[in-house]
């Protein structure tokens, strides 16, 4: 399981996990970014280019984590 935060709910994602490793749950993985790192989209979103070099590294956490990826259809 991914779960994602920057510095302004990083309190709130630890909780979160927390809370669900109290539940038993195992292969969390959190990935923190800054949201600072963006800023050519506007106010502080990221444009096309930032979303392509954010799901890389995304990409690259997971792959380095050793957790397994899945696709669910709905």
């Amino acid at each position: 399981m991914l779960v994602m935060s920057n510095e302004l709910f990083a309190s709130y994602a630890q909780q979160v996990i927390q809370q669900l490793e109290s539940e038993g749950k195992k292969q969390i993985l959190h990935y923190s970014y800054s949201i600072y790192q963006f800023g050519e989209g506007c106010h502080w979103h990221p444009n096309v280019k930032e979303h392509q070099r954010f799901a890389s590294d995304i990409l690259h956490v997971i792959s380095q984590s050793g957790l397994q990826l899945f696709s669910a259809s709905i």
